[in-house]
């Protein structure tokens, strides 16, 4: 299942102040809420980023192998 994430980063810089302002199961109301939210917060000082995140009920097997062979507590 797909996830759309939006994020408002503040002046446009994550490294400045960023916050998540929700997550949605369509890409145009996570658009629709970001333009709300830079609305509300003036117009011009926070931009919001959406992007697409795949909902798993487990980690990705590379990542989980790797993970596994790099773990320091599993010795």
């Amino acid at each position: 299942m797909k996830v759309w994430i939006v994020e408002a980063l503040r002046y446009g810089d994550r490294e400045k102040h960023s916050y998540i302002v929700g997550a949605f199961n369509s890409k145009e109301l996570a658009k629709y809420a970001g333009e709300i939210e830079e609305a509300w917060r003036g117009g011009n000082k926070y931009f919001c980023e959406v992007s697409c995140m795949e909902i798993e009920d487990k980690p990705d097997k590379e990542k989980l192998d790797w993970y596994k062979e790099t773990d320091p507590s599993q010795a």
